[in-house]
């Protein structure tokens, strides 16, 4: 998604309305399995040297729980401040690739251990069971490694 800003470059404090769907497979990526388009709105502003883009990315997507593994969908909203100078290699010819922006600003505030519900139970990390589904009977009592040689003393009486 381009979008044009050298009618605003050189003109101090002018802004322009940003109201635009990226298409979720512009995108695209590993970690994020986007559901919908990403809507984004906000304001881009020149001042005598930089652009700054304050906007909102409004998007459905999916993340790997960090405790069961299960892919979980959500409604995201993400809001965030972007200062570009105007001598930056991203505005090529008066023209700014917003997907790149977009895209790298909704992946490093995305939840980095997210997790499917807050009362998740992870997985067993005996026998690998989902224990939200099912309960196991694995032996789960953790021993801190520094004190495994006193439990083999106990054992061996």
């Amino acid at each position: 998604m381009i979008i044009r800003v050298s009618d605003m470059i050189g003109r101090n404090e002018s802004e322009k309305e940003i109201r635009i769907d990226i298409s979720s497979a512009q995108l695209k990526d590993s970690e994020v399995l986007f559901d919908s388009d990403v809507r984004v709105t906000g304001k881009l502003i020149s001042t005598e040297d930089k652009l700054i883009a304050r906007l909102t990315a409004q998007f459905r997507a999916g993340l790997t729980c960090s405790r069961c593994t299960k892919v979980f969908f959500d409604h995201y909203v993400i809001e965030f401040e972007e200062v570009i100078d105007l001598d930056n290699p991203e505005i090529v010819e008066g023209e700014l690739d917003f997907v790149e922006l977009v895209r790298d600003n909704i992946l490093v505030r995305m939840p980095t251990q997210p997790l499917c519900d807050e009362h998740c139970k992870g997985l067993c990390f005996v026998c690998g069971q989902d224990k939200n589904t099912h309960d196991c009977d694995c032996e789960t009592e953790e021993l801190d490694p520094r004190l495994a040689e006193l439990k083999n003393l106990l054992d061996g009486e």
